[in-house]
This record gives structure tokens, sequence and C-alpha cells, in this order.
């Protein structure tokens, strides 16, 4: 039985932002490894998938949804594992390879016509349904932050946004997003956009 793990566990149900950090610090490195492992080489996102999947068990933890501290490392194994399985899955289109340039103007990427086709399509559902999504928060963010290429600090400054938390509240508007493809597609679910973005 690891004590120290149990003990920061109990410290994050009750609400200790240090032990949230400390945790988080704790699984940073083998999160990264492992997240490296599943992606693509080279993947441009891999710190933030890795920092979404850090983000997620936090919050699992600070609800009480993980009874058994020591499963964490079982539970993270999986965490990553479908994080970058979903991460992929919704087509070349909304790869983190594909410029937002030419999503914006797919002819700009030099594709074949029907591959320009299909991404000015995507890229038009997908903008869509981030105006669609009812926050207005997670619509400014996801169009700041994506669409707009604005970096993390100018999107809290715009919004408001603690910069401690911005992984978390990407990750939240990234769900909904995700739920909103999920309930137009009704069928199995796809990463919610998983494009480039500056750091």
């Amino acid at each position: 039985m690891d004590a120290d793990l149990a003990t920061l566990v109990d410290r994050i149900r009750r609400g200790d932002r240090l032990a949230e950090q400390a945790l988080a610090l704790r699984y940073e490195r083998p999160v990264r490894a492992l997240v490296k492992r599943h992606c693509r080489p080279n993947e441009p996102l891999a710190e933030d998938i890795a920092q979404e999947v850090l983000a997620d068990i936090v919050e699992r933890l600070r609800c009480g949804l993980i009874e058994d501290p020591q499963a964490l490392p079982h539970y993270l194994q999986v965490a990553i594992s479908n994080r970058c399985r979903a991460h992929y899955r919704m087509g070349a289109a909304f790869s983190s390879g594909v410029d937002p340039d030419a999503m914006a103007d797919p002819s700009a990427a030099g594709a074949d016509p029907a591959v320009q086709r299909a991404q000015e399509e995507q890229s038009r559902l997908l903008r869509g349904l981030v105006e669609s999504l009812p926050v207005m928060r997670d619509r400014e963010l996801l169009r700041r932050f994506y669409f707009l290429e604005e970096t993390r600090d100018e999107v809290c400054s715009a919004l408001g946004i603690d910069a401690a938390h911005f992984h978390r509240v990407v990750h939240r508007a990234r769900e909904r997003l995700r739920d909103a493809w999920i309930a137009r597609e009704s069928g199995p679910a796809p990463a919610a956009a998983p494009m480039r973005a500056k750091a």
C-alpha cells in the first residue's frame, strides 16, 4: 500500500489544490512517456493529451469517482490509450497535421480536389457545432484557441480564465463539443477538435 499516494488522494478529495499539483507532478513524466508511445511519431498535441489525462484524473479523484488509489496506474494506462485513440478518430481532415489556415481555406493546402471538398465540409460542420454550443465561454474558447490560434495566455486574458485551470477548461469544452458531434452522428464517439494549436 502506497501511503503517500493514499494521503495525496485523501487531500485531493478534501479540496487541497497543493495535493492536486503534487499528484500531477508525480505522474507527469510517466504520463507523457505513455502518451508519446501511443501517439504517432512527433505528434504535436502529445503534451495537450497528457495534460488532459492528468486534469481528468484529478477531477475524478476530486469527485470520488476513483475509489482505490492503488488503481491509479492501471486507470492512467487505460485513460491514455482511450484518449490517444479518440484523438485520431475524427479523421485526416481534423488530425493535428492539418494546417488550421488550410482548414479555413482548404484550397490553400494544395490537396486533391476531392480531399479539399471533404476538408471543407468537415471544417464547416465542426465550426457549426462549435457555434451551436449553449455555453458562450465554450464557443469563444474553442473558436479563439483552435480556429484563431490565439495562445493560452491570450485566451485566458480575453475570457478571464485562470491559467492554472486552462487545460481543465479546454478539456471540458472539448468534451461538450464531442457530445454534440456524437448527438449529430448517433455513432461512435470521435475526439473533439484535435487540431494544432499554439502552446
